[in-house]
């Protein structure tokens, strides 16, 4: 008796898509020794105005799949001039490039 595998294993779960509003990002970052990065200040354009963003607070980090692409979403705080700021940051290890949504 033989038996055969149809089409090949999924390695990685994929993560649903969702329509987001991300825009491009400054991050200064740093890098553990196992890899990790932890941002550290973020630099985003609202309109003419660049908008510092230093102490921030990560919530919570997620490792994402979309359509194969690795992805790391945080889940951030910071404040600026008595004003807090929510936002995700999402980090592109493949590309090494970080997005930003305002929450």
């Amino acid at each position: 008796m033989m038996a055969f595998e149809y089409g090949t294993p999924i390695l990685k779960r994929e993560s649903p898509v969702k329509r987001r509003c991300f825009s491009d990002a400054a991050v200064l970052c740093w890098f553990t020794s196992k890899g990790r990065a932890i941002p550290l200040l973020v630099k985003l354009q609202e309109g003419d105005e660049i908008i510092k963003l230093q102490n921030i607070k990560v919530h919570s980090l997620t490792e994402q799949f979309y359509a194969g692409i690795q992805t790391w979403e945080y889940e951030c705080s910071a404040y600026d001039e008595n004003k807090e700021y929510l936002f995700l940051l999402q980090y592109f290890p493949e590309n090494k490039r970080w997005k930003i949504e305002k929450i």
